[in-house]
């Protein structure tokens, strides 16, 4: 983060270490009308993820930029703040800069106080169906239910359920599944304070073995 991160949004430290998903890498283009934007924050590494070698053009350019659009503030971010309770304060520092300085109080929990937390994994990305089963059973059952997926189990997800439902159609073996050896260390606290894991059909097999 440079100079214009501590000016405008209050940003404090020159580097972070941020959760980064494969997202996109901000090149400058045409100038934008009625548009001026500012980068505060640059990658200071090279990396991707689906290929074999680093993203050699990623280090240097911008992550993080703000700047107004018309008569509107817009604060644009290529990587996930909101994956880790340690860089929630860039998310209040990006909601007081569009507001014009209101505070942001983080006060959503995780959990809703006395009632279960159940997680249901999908293999990867979530869809209609999943997401219409979730509303579903929040309507009809005391609990709170959340679709999750081997890279929220991998972000510590499995700390926030009570139970955890495997579906038959979920493929266990993959590298980051949720009762796959790289899970094991996970699994095991789960289990150690109490968490329950539903598997049926072929997945029971699967975790059996």
């Amino acid at each position: 983060f440079n100079d214009e991160a501590k000016r405008r949004l209050g940003i404090n430290g020159k580097s972070d270490c941020i959760r980064y998903s494969h997202g996109p890498v901000f090149v400058p283009a045409k100038p934008v009308p009625d548009a001026d934007f500012t980068v505060v924050g640059t990658y200071n590494s090279n990396m991707d993820l689906h290929a074999k070698g680093p993203r050699t053009s990623m280090a240097g350019k911008a992550a993080v930029f703000v700047g107004t659009y018309g008569k509107g503030r817009v604060f644009v971010c290529s990587v996930h703040p909101e994956y880790a309770d340690s860089t929630h304060h860039y998310l209040a520092a990006a909601f007081k800069y569009v507001t014009g300085g209101r505070q942001l109080v983080w006060n959503v929990p995780y959990r809703k106080q006395g009632q279960l937390v159940v997680g249901i994994q999908s293999d990867s990305a979530f869809g209609v169906a999943t997401a219409q089963f979730i509303q579903d059973q929040l309507r009809a059952h005391e609990f709170d239910i959340y679709g999750i997926n081997a890279d929220s189990i991998g972000d510590g997800m499995l700390r926030r359920l009570d139970a955890l439902l495997v579906p038959d159609t979920c493929a266990l073996n993959e590298k980051g599944g949720c009762l796959s050896p790289v899970q094991k260390g996970r699994v095991k606290e789960f289990l150690d304070r109490g968490g329950r894991i539903v598997v049926w059909g072929a997945a029971a097999d699967n975790c059996r073995k």
